[in-house]
């Protein structure tokens, strides 16, 4: 049975090359790796009566979204891989019904692109990672409220000599004390601020003070000049009712390629398998110049590094579009392919001794600043996002050691 025909040199492929993982090994055996794993993700999915009944009709449901692509996806993709809206339709819901794939998993994982639709079983969606995540997690106890609360986390870090930012202040806007935080701030003339039980990097940005002594406030969706203190407790107030003030931390004089206008970071996979933590993948988080964060739902570029000796690969944006050229280039020109991070082995040791730190926890991806001190983590998240590691690299976890990790957490 025939998928069509990809205009422009590209192969016609069939059921037997989508249903094949083409990677090193044996095929059939690497075949069977994604079917288990993608039955321990259905299983995953179960989680009491209502998680059952969408698990139940998750096909019938998605296959239902899958008529109704949005234009500017069916646009990009006619336009990147000559594909009609038909064909993407065609495309998608095959994903729904063998890999159990949401509709947005085609798009934002670029699996229209011929090569990649062909190995796309070798992918996990967001929903899958999620819902595994969830269900291998003891998210019990004080240390699972550390990794959701910023405050705990960085003063668990620095109990045990682990580099972290620390905190300069943990601001509760609408109390009167509050007021008095200022003096403190100022003395840094500038700090980083976030919800204190924020994600995403919503709400998170920057305070300065000015040569003239008012404050100006920065985040992706606000800009503000000439503020007063009370001003400024007024604007952080609506961000939530505890906010976590820290010291700007500054990149790492090796990584001035890449801008100075926000701290770049390394999110960083570790595993608590075989017995002991392993570091699984790492992808370093590119700000874009108009950003203050690096986060890559903000619209910041992921790149690939080598876990062995942190040398970066290629990069891409969590934007439903194709993967990037390999040689992707900055705005000066510099190209960072090839390009080698700095304190990557002090980075690699920080993560794994954190970890272990916290073992009830299966995996957790951290975020690590590279700075002229050293390596320094600014947070861990315990649900982290898996297209962050496969878009850039172009291999799905499937094909790492992600399901033998899974399946032997789901055996205990």
């Amino acid at each position: 049975m025939s998928l069509g025909r990809k205009t422009g040199g590209h192969p016609i492929f069939t059921l037997h090359s989508f249903f094949s993982v083409r990677l090193p090994g044996n095929r059939d055996a690497r075949r069977e790796v994604a079917k288990r794993f993608r039955r321990l993700a259905a299983r995953a999915e179960r989680r009491g009566a209502y998680k059952t009944l969408g698990a139940l009709t998750f096909r019938a449901r998605m296959s239902f979204k899958c008529l109704f692509p949005s234009s500017d996806n069916v646009n990009m993709v006619r336009h990147v891989a000559g594909k009609s809206r038909l064909r993407q339709i065609l495309d998608n819901l095959l994903l729904v019904l063998v890999c159990r794939f949401e509709p947005a998993t085609y798009y934002m994982l670029g699996l229209f692109e011929p090569e990649r639709f062909a190995r796309a079983a070798d992918f996990i969606s967001f929903r899958q990672y999620v819902n595994i995540n969830h269900y291998v997690f003891d998210r019990s106890g004080a240390t699972s409220d550390i990794v959701n609360n910023k405050a705990r986390f960085a003063a668990f870090c620095q109990e045990r000599g682990i580099s972290t930012p620390g905190t300069l202040v943990l601001l509760r806007p609408t109390v009167p004390e509050s007021i008095a935080a200022e003096s403190l701030i100022a003395s840094h003339r500038e700090a980083f601020f976030k919800p204190n039980d924020g994600g995403c990097g919503v709400g998170a940005g920057v305070i300065v003070l000015d040569e003239n002594g008012r404050w100006r406030v920065k985040t992706n969706e606000v800009g503000r000049q000439g503020q007063s203190w009370l001003d400024v407790l007024e604007f952080l107030s609506t961000l939530g009712d505890e906010i976590l003030i820290q010291p700007v931390l500054s990149n790492h004089p090796d990584m001035a390629v890449f801008g100075s206008h926000a701290l770049h970071t390394v999110r960083m996979l570790t595993l608590q398998f075989q017995g002991a933590v392993q570091l699984c993948n790492a992808t370093l988080k590119l700000a874009e110049p108009w950003s203050v964060i690096d986060n890559y739902i903000a619209g910041g570029m992921a790149v690939s590094v080598g876990i062995d000796d942190g040398v970066l690969g290629n990069g891409a944006r969590k934007a439903a579009d194709s993967l990037p050229a390999s040689e992707i280039g900055l705005a000066d020109g510099a190209v960072f392919k090839g390009r080698r991070l700095p304190c990557w082995q002090e980075a690699v040791d920080l993560v794994v001794r954190l970890h272990r730190e916290m073992p009830e926890f299966a995996s957790l991806g951290h975020d690590v600043a590279l700075t002229p001190d050293g390596a320094s983590i600014i947070e861990v998240n315990s649900i982290w996002d898996g297209g962050i590691f496969q878009k850039p690299l172009d291999i799905g976890l499937v094909s790492s050691v992600y399901p033998d990790f899974v399946e032997e957490w789901f055996a205990r």
